[in-house]
């Protein structure tokens, strides 16, 4: 079963306008692999901000995207994207 994509509008900009070539071209291998396999191609991560849900995420040079994953609508949703500070790790799940 086909995975749908979706990204938020200013995941859209992150990616083209803040990302160089090579960030950009490893955002979308990374999102190839998360859409035939989500889980795991991704970790955990909690987020009250975006979601009181558990969200998943990617890396992708020093970036990381996070998204949601609707398994009984085959769909993720791409979030938010931002740059990794040096040393600090995304919150991990529970």
């Amino acid at each position: 079963m086909a995975i749908k994509m979706e990204l938020h509008p200013d995941v859209d900009y992150y990616v083209k306008h803040r990302c160089n070539q090579e960030e950009q071209t490893e955002f979308f291998k990374q999102l190839g692999l998360i859409r035939t396999e989500p889980v795991r191609h991704s970790e955990a991560t909690v987020d009250a901000k975006l979601s009181r849900y558990v969200l998943r995420f990617f890396r992708f040079g020093d970036n990381i995207a996070i998204f949601e994953f609707d398994a009984g609508h085959s769909r993720v949703r791409v979030l938010e994207c931002h740059r990794l500070l040096s040393g600090k790790h995304p919150r991990a799940g529970p």
